[in-house]
């Protein structure tokens, strides 16, 4: 684990509330896709932590994590940030990564501001040219929440390896439903995109508590065996 300096360098509006926040760093940062760190801002001689899921992969030249704005300490001090100001980075920390070694197709299930990891994940993986077939199932209210949009759906059409299912709960256009799925990701939506027998997936999960609690159990009432579902308690809001 390193603690060093990084340099706010850049803000991007993913969705509607969303932002990411890019730094650069002075020395080199290693870490795996999917890993998290904590990010220190120092505001009137208080210094405010918090910790965040790289939505960067390893091999970009920058440093960014993903959040929802809020009128919390922290995120009013985020949003106060000058270009050029340096903030603390600690870290990586976390286990939760695709296994790229193994031979089970992984399947994403992302809930909300949940899609940071896998971002990170999808990301690394295809600009090493190592991106297994994955498929992906992203719930979201509504249309406009869709984090990384255009930055996924570029990947599945390049790489020809990720399925894309948004899944909108609310609010989905009737021009939409013949490309987003409606309602909620439950077993029929899951068992509509798996062509193979469930024992050849490995489930990856990360969304708010309970969108975590809902999937897992969708999934072993699926026949899904806890060994094969990897699920991680996402802190980044």
């Amino acid at each position: 684990m390193e603690t060093l300096r990084i340099t706010f360098e850049e803000k991007i509006e993913r969705a509607k509330g969303v932002l990411s926040f890019r730094f650069s760093a002075s020395e080199a940062f290693n870490y795996t896709a999917g890993s998290y760190g904590i990010f220190t801002i120092e505001k009137d001689s208080k210094r405010l932590p918090k910790v965040f899921t790289f939505s960067s992969a390893p091999a970009d030249k920058f440093i960014e994590f993903t959040t929802i704005m809020s009128g919390s300490d922290y995120k009013n001090a985020l949003a106060g940030l000058q270009y050029g100001e340096d903030i603390e980075l600690r870290g990586p920390m976390g286990k939760f990564s695709l296994d790229l070694a193994g031979d089970k197709t992984p399947v994403f299930l992302a809930g909300g501001i949940g899609i940071t990891p896998f971002i990170s994940m999808i990301s690394e993986a295809f600009k090493n040219d190592a991106l297994p077939e994955t498929i992906l199932f992203y719930a979201n209210r509504d249309i406009d929440r869709i984090v990384f949009r255009e930055e996924l759906e570029t990947i599945e059409r390049k790489s020809g390896k990720l399925c894309l299912i948004n899944v909108i709960s609310d609010n989905l256009p009737a021009e939409a439903k013949g490309t987003f799925e409606s309602g909620w990701i439950d077993g029929d939506v899951i068992k509509k995109y798996l062509d193979k027998k469930i024992e050849t997936y490995h489930f990856y999960i990360v969304g708010p508590p309970t969108f975590n609690e809902a999937m897992e159990k969708v999934l072993l009432e699926m026949g899904v065996s806890l060994e094969e579902i990897s699920l991680e308690k996402f802190s980044g809001y």
